[in-house]
């Protein structure tokens, strides 16, 4: 309890615990009585950000202060998730709406109108450049996806071989 009053108080300006300042307002310097790093200071915050986390865990849902860690991060998610249909009305304007044709124009108008201006190119080429772009961008993910698509039937293959212990279609 000692070193929570220390770093509290040096947090909150008064460096005196920690220091041992003189009456004058000068810190007091020598062995073992250096001015606080920041480094010292950004570990001090982060001490009390998890002194406090733990002392509101144990005010909303009981867990001992002295419990671990990881017992009080599944009692937040357990009251997270109690709580999710008290909130969800709250967070109802923030949801993903329908896509309208506005929305679409705006979608090609904005990469249309970023590469006119980069490049000036004449508006009518912009957006088949754009394409081009988005085509290129798009490739390398399509092949991955070509190449699970092909994995997934030798994946089932060896799975029923290690099944029946040897391979399908073949007697």
């Amino acid at each position: 309890m000692a070193e929570d009053h220390l770093v509290t108080s040096a947090l909150l300006g008064d460096r005196s615990a920690l220091l041992g300042d003189r009456p004058d307002g000068r810190a007091q310097t020598g062995p073992g009585r250096s001015a606080m790093s920041g480094t010292r200071m950004m570990v001090a915050a982060i001490y009390l950000s998890y002194k406090f986390f733990r002392e509101m865990v144990k005010r909303t849902t009981g867990v001992p202060a002295e419990a671990p860690l990881l017992a009080a991060l599944f009692a937040v998610g357990v009251l997270g998730n109690a709580l999710r249909r008290l909130a969800a009305p709250a967070f109802r304007p923030f949801r993903p709406r329908r896509l309208t044709a506005p929305h679409v124009l705006a979608a090609v108008a904005v990469p249309s109108a970023t590469l006119q201006r980069a490049t000036g190119l004449p508006a009518r080429d912009a957006t088949i450049v754009a394409g081009a772009v988005a085509t290129g961008a798009a490739l390398p993910t399509m092949r991955i996806l070509v190449a699970l698509a092909r994995l997934v039937p030798a994946t089932l293959r060896e799975l029923a071989r290690f099944a029946i212990g040897r391979p399908i279609g073949r007697t």
